[in-house]
This record gives structure tokens, sequence and C-alpha cells, in this order.
């Protein structure tokens, strides 16, 4: 665990006064790496399946019918609740946490899913990013591609004046 670790926060040019670090461990540690693995090893069974990274855990549910998965989605998400507070571990409720549909059927296109984690409603994401991919309802990664093309176009733009201005200069 931590010891003798302080931090400060700075903000608007300003810098805090230090203040101790009371609980945690080094991030990137090897023991850091090893603690996350054996909690997330253990993570109860849920109906759905858990997709893990770093310190994200995406859920997918696959069922006809849209009242089904909200219920699912609910149900495993009050199982990890259950299972953090037995081992004392505090989910981040402020990190973004968003549910949304992957289908086929257009008119379900704009379908909203009634999921509740720790007594909230998540909030309903039409294209949510994950592990820095825009995902989409029929997951043809289009608003993804949308955005890597204007991102890129962003940066030829920038080099093309980067350009002009130093031949400009150089005149």
């Amino acid at each position: 665990m931590t010891r003798d670790h302080y931090f400060k926060v700075h903000l608007n040019g300003q810098i805090s006064r230090p203040r101790t670090l009371n609980s945690g461990i080094p991030q990137g540690s090897v023991l850091a790496l090893i603690l996350f693995n054996l909690y997330t090893m253990v993570i109860p069974a849920t109906e759905s399946r858990k997709l893990m990274y770093a310190d994200d855990i995406a859920l997918a549910v696959q069922h006809i019918s849209l009242h089904t998965i909200s219920c699912t989605l609910t149900q495993d998400l009050n199982t990890i609740a259950d299972y953090f507070q037995r081992w004392k571990l505090r989910p981040n409720l402020k990190k973004k946490k968003q549910v949304t549909t992957f289908h086929l059927n257009n008119k379900m296109a704009n379908t909203k899913l009634d999921v509740q984690f720790c007594g909230e409603s998540i909030s309903h994401e039409a294209n949510p990013k994950y592990l820095g991919v825009t995902l989409d309802w029929s997951l043809t990664c289009q608003q993804n591609l949308k955005n890597t093309c204007n991102n890129c176009l962003g940066i030829f733009c920038s080099s093309i004046l980067c350009a002009n201005v130093v031949s400009q200069q150089s005149h």
C-alpha cells in the first residue's frame, strides 16, 4: 500500500499544497497489476458477457427482447456492485457510464434501454466510444470512420497551412 506518497493539484496556473495519499498503490506498479488481476479474476458469474480492459468493464447481452436485455444488464450490474461492496471496492460513479443497443432493425435505431447501476439510471448513448472506437447501432463503425477522416483532414489542413506560412515567409 502507499506510504509517504504526496500529491499536488495543478489548476489554472495555481498549485495546491501537498496532500497525503492515504490509500491505494502506485499506478503501473507490479503490485497494481497483480491486484487488478486478482480482483477481476473472481468477479462473479453474470448472464451477460463481461469484456474487461484495464479498468473498464463492458457487459454485452444478446436477446430478442429489449426488456429482457434491460433486466439482465441491471441484474448483472447489481451482482457486480454487490461484489464491489463486499471487497470494499468503489466504482467510479463519475466516470461516464452509457448503454446502447446494437441491432440490424432500423425501426429500433433510437430505442433506449432502462438500465440501473447503484441506484442511478445509465444514460443512453447512440454512438458510444469504447477503447477509442466510436460504435453505432449497426456496428458498421461509420461514425468512427467519419471522426477519423475529420481528424486526418484537420491534420492535413494544418500541414498545408504551416507549409503556406513557411513558403510565404521565405519569399
